[in-house]
């Protein structure tokens, strides 16, 4: 029979107990960020923002050129440092949650000396991944994207939709907890930046919970994408929309939902201002 002190001895002490995962999956606070300039000035690229995303949400970050859309990211992502406020990414510093986050930027940056395949192994690599699963992990989503036939080629062979949609799968083969993407379709012609929207929308369906900040200068992108769009202009925020119920992801959606079109010119309207 067990004594109270034997009980006391194996129960699990409160200070053991696992910490609950925060409610948003980046948390900003103050956070104001200056750059230095060759005259020996600084300038403010943002100023005492705040922004929270939820996990499991899809946020679109539009702006004029230089609002700071592309500084959040890199202060989420722990790349540029910081003059005031905080920044939590899943409830720790960046530095430290950089393995449960994937970072897409405009242009693919693939490795040339990589082939497609090896490319998209890259991340898995350098987290330790066994050679044999992490080559079918990215044959996977190499699959995924529509590039099963190209696992061989070097990037000089590829287009550049194609390269593009090589380093998406690169991206979505970490499985990150949260994806950062930096105008990853700005650098494509209008028939090819559909394409890998469209693929790109494919593997959103696959992981429907899949948190997600979208860095772009295109509305309609992120009206039919998106959940949430926010606005910058100047460092800080001047519009905060939800998008319409079952109109994000939609491919159809501007054309066949009022609001949606409604989002659309309150966007445009807030960026002429």
């Amino acid at each position: 029979m067990a004594t109270p002190l034997t009980r006391a001895a194996t129960a699990m002490p409160e200070t053991t107990r696992p910490p609950a995962e925060p409610a948003d999956a980046v948390a900003i606070s103050g956070l104001t960020v200056r750059f230095d300039q060759s005259d020996g000035s600084t300038t403010e690229i943002l100023g005492n923002l705040d922004l929270t995303i939820p996990r499991g949400q899809f946020l679109a970050l539009v702006g004029r050129s230089g609002s700071g859309k592309t500084t959040i990211l890199n202060s989420i992502a722990g790349l540029v440092p910081v003059a005031s406020g905080t920044v939590e990414v899943l409830g720790i510093a960046p530095a430290q949650a950089r393995s449960r986050f994937g970072f897409m930027p405009a242009r693919d940056a693939l490795l040339p000396w990589r082939t497609a395949l090896r490319n998209v192994e890259y991340g898995l690599e350098l987290r330790g991944m066994r050679r044999r699963e992490r080559k079918g992990v990215a044959r996977r989503y190499l699959d995924m994207v529509g590039l099963s036939d190209a696992a061989g080629r070097w990037p000089w062979q590829l287009s550049q939709g194609m390269r593009q949609r090589v380093a998406l799968a690169r991206a979505w083969a970490l499985e990150p907890e949260l994806l950062l993407l930096d105008e990853p379709f700005a650098a494509l012609d209008a028939q090819t930046r559909e394409t890998v929207r469209e693929q790109f929308r494919s593997l959103l369906a696959t992981a429907p919970g899949r948190t997600v900040l979208l860095v772009t200068h295109d509305l309609e992108e992120a009206v039919t994408l998106a959940d949430r769009v926010v606005v910058l202009d100047g460092g800080r925020i001047t519009g905060d929309l939800e998008a319409p119920a079952g109109a994000a992801h939609d491919t159809d959606g501007l054309l066949t939902n009022t609001e949606s079109l409604g989002l659309l010119r309150k966007l445009r309207s807030l960026l002429r201002n």
